[in-house]
């Protein structure tokens, strides 16, 4: 029986977080006038689409076989996409969300990338790398599926997420995010 009650504190202590346990202090990487800022850049723009809307951080190389579309989400986008979706939904931005949201952004260079292929399989060799200045980084964690979907005009697409430590690039700095497909142009 005390072996049973023991286990049960167990899970709840595990449950709850611990005894105490604070997170540690993170610094957010906008200040309060720039979060205002994109949560009403985003609730102004909550008509357009989210292609629209994320417009100024995009490059896009078109819509055929060997290219495709990048977009940086940088912390005033993260932030400008959720009060978008919050505006959307007729509901407030719950700044909590927002926090959350920032401090795990804050220090990863985060792009969503949309590539074209002719083959259903065409994204599992994609690989990428970010150049800053004369140096090339690898990255943290990059995710595009094995299979692509098709297109209305016969091409695959495979839309994905790439994560870059932004620890060694200098904030100012104009990077370049380049994607190699083996066998593509």
């Amino acid at each position: 029986m005390r072996g049973r009650i023991a286990s049960y504190l167990l899970i709840v202590v595990l449950l709850t977080g611990g005894c105490g346990h604070q997170e540690s202090p993170v610094s957010l990487p906008l200040s309060e006038k720039e979060i205002q800022e994109a949560i009403s850049y985003g609730t102004a723009h909550s008509q357009e689409t989210a292609n629209e809307l994320l417009s100024e951080w995009t490059v896009d190389l078109g819509y055929e076989q060997g290219k495709g579309r990048a977009v940086l989400i940088t912390p005033f986008a993260r932030v400008a996409l959720l009060a978008w979706q919050a505006a959307r939904k007729g509901e407030p931005v719950n700044r909590r969300v927002v926090e959350i949201a920032l401090r795990q952004i804050s220090e990863v260079m985060v792009f969503r990338v949309s590539l074209y292929g002719d083959e259903p399989n065409f994204c599992r060799q994609a690989r990428f790398e970010l150049v800053s200045g004369n140096k090339q980084f690898l990255p943290i964690s990059s995710y595009v599926p094995v299979y692509g979907d098709f297109t209305r005009d016969y091409y695959i697409v495979a839309t994905g997420e790439v994560k870059f430590n932004r620890k060694d690039i200098p904030v100012d700095d104009l990077v370049k995010l380049q994607v190699t497909i083996p066998g593509t142009k």
